[in-house]
């Protein structure tokens, strides 16, 4: 089973992914960029879902470290945010994919299984 770590500070959002995606995939949720970095940095995930404004840390911030460490260099790294220019930081600081607030939820699960593909298919030809 594919797993993805979820980088969300709210219990709502939260709740919301894990009944969208919990059928399908392992997730691992964590509520900070900070608790993310530690994580990714001993555990292997298929894809990194971030916020853009978190506490602390912003996404982009965090994005942009986690592209810092080379073996993290194929995460596949989604954004979801209602905050176009935060998501255009993302983008430009590494983020593979990014969801415009509110998500069609159809359409988001679509577009998951369409970014872990593509990651998996770029890792596997390396």
């Amino acid at each position: 089973m594919k797993s993805i770590l979820i980088v969300e500070d709210s219990p709502i959002e939260s709740a919301i992914y894990r009944k969208l995606l919990g059928n399908d995939f392992h997730l691992e949720f964590m509520g900070s960029a900070e608790d993310a970095l530690t994580v990714v940095d001993c555990r292997s995930f298929d894809l990194l879902i971030s916020d853009i404004n978190l506490p602390g840390m912003s996404g982009p911030e965090m994005i942009a470290k986690i592209r810092e460490i080379d073996l993290l260099q194929d995460l596949g790294i989604a954004v979801i945010s209602s905050d176009q220019p935060g998501i255009e930081q993302a983008l430009a600081a590494g983020a593979s994919a990014w969801f415009l607030k509110p998500i069609n939820h159809k359409i988001f699960l679509e577009s998951i299984y369409v970014v872990i593909d593509k990651v998996t298919r770029r890792h596997n030809n390396r």
